[in-house]
């Protein structure tokens, strides 16, 4: 039902979605891309999501390796 929904104003806000994917899990996908563009922290979309393990929220996620490099923490120097 929510496809139909989302199809319906698609189409009437000439939006051209072509051959990609346009229903309620790409939204979700697009939603994590945008978080994750904004150096939202990956358990800050978990949460958002919905998720309660952040693996499941990996899977909206598709990452370079540029993004991965923005998202890694610091390791300290030993001493």
């Amino acid at each position: 039902m929510l496809f139909a929904i989302l199809n319906k104003y698609f189409v009437k806000t000439d939006i051209c979605i072509g051959n990609r994917k346009h229903g309620p899990h790409a939204l979700r996908h697009s939603l994590a891309s945008n978080l994750l563009k904004g150096n939202t922290p990956m358990p800050v979309i978990t949460g958002i999501l919905g998720h309660k393990d952040i693996n499941t929220t990996s899977k909206y996620l598709s990452i370079d390796i540029e993004s991965l490099r923005r998202c890694c923490l610091e390791v300290p120097d030993e001493k």
